[in-house]
This record gives structure tokens, C-alpha cells and sequence, in this order.
């Protein structure tokens, strides 16, 4: 089975902030991560990042319980470095499903996903709290759709660095 190398950095900081549409160089939540995924747990925000440069910011919305997943079922998103499965159709509700690719101890079906069919519409509504079982969720199929060009686009490799913590 082929795995998409992108990477995922949840920065667990509790609160919640806005999302800025550029940063300054030392603020940039890319530098020093390659091509990557950060998700910020701070702003409730992902970040597209290619070179180690902002790209795009989308609003997410985080485990029911909050960041920390230790354990199957504690409604906790999953906070460090992952490896991320293919993009696929979902076959929970949503339109597309991204797996995280966390150890099997702590859950098997945790990834980024879009919003649930009957709330499509519904935009900012559906990243304004936390709501998922451990997933990390999007406002529309358009921002699933897109990051999921993004982490096919980068299929087979890795890139490491530190996480930003300014």
C-alpha cells in the first residue's frame, strides 16, 4: 500500500485565534517544515506549506474532547508528526476522508475529512467548535477537495522540521 509522505503538525495550544492571510517571515508557520501540513491547535487552523512557505490557511475544527488522543474513543485529535494515507471517498457521511496514519493503540480511524452531507452548507458553522470524534474537520468539500490535490500532489516524500511555536 502506497502512503502519501506529507506530514502532519498539530501544535496543541489551547485557544482559539483568527486566521491570518500572510505572515512575517519569522512568524511563518512553514518555516523550516518543507512541503507539510501544519495544523495549528492555537488558531484552529491548517496550513498548506511547499518549501517551507505559507501557501493557504483553513479553519478546522478538532476532537469533541479537545488535542491529546492517547486512547481509541477519547474524542481527542492526535497531536505530532503523522504520515498521511491516499485521499479516498468516505464511507462515514463525508464526501472525501484522508487517514492519519497514527499507531493502531491509539485509534484506526482518525484523518481529515470535510463537513457531514445534511451540514455541506453550513461553512464556518461547521469549524466554529470542536465537534469530531478525533478528526480534524473542514468547512466545505471545496478545502477537503483541495488538500487532498495538495497531499496527492506529494505523494512519496518525507519532509521533517521543527514545529513553529512563535
Amino acid at each position: 500500500m502506497k502512503h502519501t509522505a506529507c506530514l502532519v503538525w498539530a501544535i496543541a495550544m489551547a485557544g482559539c485565534g483568527g486566521l491570518p492571510k500572510t505572515y512575517a517571515a519569522e512568524d511563518d508557520p512553514c518555516r523550516g517544515v518543507g512541503t507539510a501540513i501544519v495544523v495549528s491547535g492555537h488558531e484552529s487552523a491548517l496550513h498548506l506549506c511547499r518549501r517551507g512557505r505559507h501557501q493557504k490557511t483553513f479553519a478546522v475544527a478538532f476532537g469533541a474532547s479537545g488535542l491529546g488522543k492517547e486512547k481509541p474513543g477519547d474524542k481527542k485529535t492526535p497531536v505530532g508528526t503523522y504520515r498521511l494515507g491516499r485521499p479516498r471517498p468516505s464511507g462515514s457521511g463525508f464526501k472525501t476522508f484522508i487517514p492519519i496514519l497514527i499507531p493502531r493503540q491509539m485509534g484506526t480511524a482518525v484523518g481529515m475529512h470535510g463537513p457531514k452531507r445534511w451540514s455541506a452548507g453550513l461553512g464556518a458553522l461547521d469549524t466554529s467548535v470542536n465537534w469530531t470524534a478525533g478528526c480534524i474537520a473542514l468547512g466545505s468539500d471545496e478545502a477537503i477537495d483541495e488538500i487532498a490535490r495538495f497531499v496527492r500532489a506529494h505523494t512519496g516524500r518525507a519532509h521533517t522540521g521543527r514545529a513553529h511555536t512563535g
